[in-house]
């Protein structure tokens, strides 16, 4: 066909270049049916994309709305079809569809009529796709059965028309079932791609935050999900912490804010979660610090056992996340993999009633020590991490690095254990083998003191430990991270040495 895409990402979406790399690849001329999967959790910005993608393809998109029954959602669907096939409104109105097949076949055949013609790659989105699996589960058989009917007529054909189809959803579990084993789909995705929230960097950017400390504080508490931008319209800028902690308790704390709501509809993506009021207390146990199945058993007087089933339904769904040590084989903890959850459990749900009255000074001031121990202090930890993997190697002195996370080290000197907030293994090292090199040692605090030799001398200690355990630590680097600087001495001791590294918050952004 000879036709070459490489269509130039549009100005109107931020960053994804990845995404759209892959869909532009998957967009190229040649011959066939081929299909691909997109998913991840709502406001990540999967719709917009896709949106463009079909513009720029002049492809047909066309999302399915929940609740919808099966004819309906064929209604729906004809609609879709004939006004991009530009069919008369008599013709639109005649057609009806009692199944799934014929729909899908006349629509393809559409565009393959249309990939002839023109010589380019003809686009079919079918956005939130699990709303209509909902109506229509034997849709996905129909698919394959399209797909490889396709895939026998086409093979080897380089004259065949270049049609391709995009299934997209939210709701993660089923999206990630589709292409399981024993599933209809298994094998037949070119491309599986999921969307992420934006990391800190890129969402202080996307929010046009330039003051670290804002920056920061606005990432603890709503992370990176871009969808959860939509509140600020109409605002002053967030240039100062203060700004973002009166946007929070506007758009969060308050009842008519745009995300109040937003926790209770993260539960209802999943059909599994029958039982939200369950649901809802394993989060709010982890969020308080109760992070593994024994903890979180007896604060709802249940056996650990009894949790295996709404634990695994969670992390399947990416509502929560594991946290594993990374030098030892250790007890499995658990964390909320959104802020805006965490934030939610932590400091509305306990207030929910002077946040229903309205009162979010109230649920502020009272939440402030909780808002600094277990939202900013964690948040920090993680951010460094962030950094020391992705951002900060070559300010480390790496070429490269291995697997980033914590670790817990018993002390026979002072017989007691010691958290390390950062710890980052070399290039291509197995976390939990058997001796891991190890390239970072890292102390994260975000405190409002300057942090001082003490926490040097804590990683020099530490670093001996490991080592004395014939993990080869000794030339890991010690880095010290920290909200508002350094004590003199420490940056003295630091520009004397090549293995010691200061970290401030603003050079974290």
């Amino acid at each position: 066909m000879g036709y070459e895409p490489d269509v130039e990402k549009p100005s109107a979406i931020f960053a994804r270049d990845f995404e759209w790399s892959l869909l532009d690849r998957f967009m190229g001329p040649y011959p066939g049916l081929h299909l691909s999967v997109m998913y991840g959790r709502r406001r990540q910005g999967k719709s917009f994309v896709l949106s463009h993608l079909s513009e720029a393809f002049q492809g047909l998109y066309h999302m399915a709305l929940p609740d919808d029954d099966r004819l309906l959602a064929l209604e729906r669907f004809r609609t879709t079809l004939g006004e991009w096939a530009g069919w008369p409104a008599s013709r639109i109105e005649s057609t009806v569809y009692r199944d799934w097949e014929p729909a899908l076949e006349e629509c393809l055949a559409e565009l393959r009529t249309r990939a002839l013609a023109t010589g380019r790659p003809q686009l079919l989105v079918l956005d939130e796709y699990p709303f209509l699996l909902a109506g229509a589960p034997m849709l996905s058989g129909v698919v394959q059965k399209l797909y490889d009917r396709s895939a026998f007529r086409e093979h080897q054909d380089e004259t065949a028309p270049a049609v391709r189809l995009i299934l997209c959803g939210s709701t993660f579990s089923v999206m990630y079932d589709l292409l399981s084993g024993n599933r209809p789909l298994f094998g037949r995705s070119s491309y599986n791609i999921r969307m992420f929230p934006f990391d800190y960097r890129l969402t202080a950017k996307y929010w046009r935050v330039s003051d670290p400390e804002a920056a920061f504080h606005l990432y603890a508490f709503v992370g990176g999900t871009p969808g959860y931008r939509r509140g600020v319209a109409g605002r002053q800028p967030l240039s100062s912490p203060a700004d973002v902690e009166r946007w929070v308790m506007d758009e969060v704390v308050t009842p008519d804010g745009t995300l109040y709501d937003e926790p209770s509809y993260v539960l209802r993506e999943d059909p599994r979660m029958v039982d939200r009021s369950l649901y809802q207390t394993v989060l709010q146990h982890i969020a308080q610090g109760h992070t593994t199945p024994t903890k979180i058993g007896a604060r709802m007087e249940r056996p650990a056992t009894a949790l295996e089933h709404p634990l695994r339904v969670l992390l399947e769904s990416r509502i929560i996340a594991k946290e594993e040590d990374v030098l030892y084989q250790r007890k499995i903890s658990y964390h909320l993999s959104d802020p805006l959850l965490r934030f939610h459990h932590l400091v509305v749900q306990p207030r929910v009633h002077d946040a229903e009255l309205g009162n979010a000074e109230a649920v502020w001031t009272a939440a402030r020590d909780t808002v600094q121990s277990k939202i900013l202090g964690p948040a920090f930890v993680e951010v460094c991490r962030r950094w020391t993997r992705v951002y900060g190697l070559e300010r480390l002195g790496l070429d490269g690095g291995g697997e980033v996370g914590e670790t817990t080290i018993s002390c026979p000197e002072c017989r007691k254990s010691h958290q390390i907030d950062v710890i980052m293994l070399g290039p291509g090292e197995q976390a939990r083998s058997k001796s891991p090199a190890v390239s970072v040692l890292g102390e994260a605090k975000y405190t409002a003191e300057p942090r001082g030799s003490a926490d040097l001398h804590r990683l020099e200690h530490l670093r001996a430990v490991i080592t004395a355990k014939r993990v080869p630590a000794e030339d890991a680097k010690l880095v010290i991270f920290a909200r508002n600087g350094f004590t003199a001495d420490l940056e003295a001791e630091a520009r004397r040495r090549g293995d010691v590294v200061l970290v401030t918050l603003a050079d974290l952004y």
